[in-house]
C-alpha cells in the first residue's frame, strides 16, 4: 500500500510539473525579440511581449500584425515535438498560420496549409 501511495505521489508530481512550462520553455517567451531571415538578411521580424509583430525589409517597416500561440489554426494542429501553432493577424483581420518547429537560436516556421518553410536566426 505504501508503494502504491508513493507511485501515485510521483505520478501526480510529474503531471503537475508538466502542466506549467518553465519560463525558458514557454514558446510565447522564447519567441520574443528580433529574428533575421536566414535566406534574406534584409528581412527581420520583431516579436514584442505586447503581442505585436513588426516585419522590416531593409530597415523599413513593411507589416505590423498581432501574434499569438493557439491550439488550432486554419484547421491544423501541431504534432508532438513542435513548439506550438503561431497565428498572425494583420490590420485587415487576415490571418496566417505557422507551426513553430524550432525555437532556440533558429526559429523554424512551417506555414500551413501551404507548407512553406521559413528559417530565422535570433539577433543577438
Amino acid at each position: 500500500m505504501r508503494i502504491l501511495s508513493f507511485i501515485t505521489f510521483l505520478l501526480g508530481a510529474a503531471v503537475s510539473a508538466s502542466a506549467q512550462p518553465a519560463p525558458e520553455s514557454d514558446p510565447a517567451r522564447m519567441i520574443l525579440g528580433a529574428w533575421v531571415n536566414k535566406k534574406d538578411s534584409r528581412n527581420t521580424m520583431v516579436f514584442s511581449s505586447n503581442g505585436k509583430l513588426l516585419e522590416y525589409y531593409d530597415s523599413e517597416l513593411l507589416f505590423e500584425s498581432s501574434w499569438e500561440f493557439v491550439e488550432e489554426c486554419a484547421g491544423e494542429r501541431t504534432a508532438d515535438g513542435d513548439y506550438g501553432m503561431l497565428r498572425l493577424i494583420d490590420s485587415d483581420g487576415l490571418q496566417e498560420c505557422y507551426v513553430v518547429q524550432g525555437l532556440e537560436s533558429i526559429l523554424t516556421l512551417l506555414r500551413v496549409p501551404e507548407g512553406n518553410l521559413l528559417l530565422f536566426k535570433r539577433v543577438e
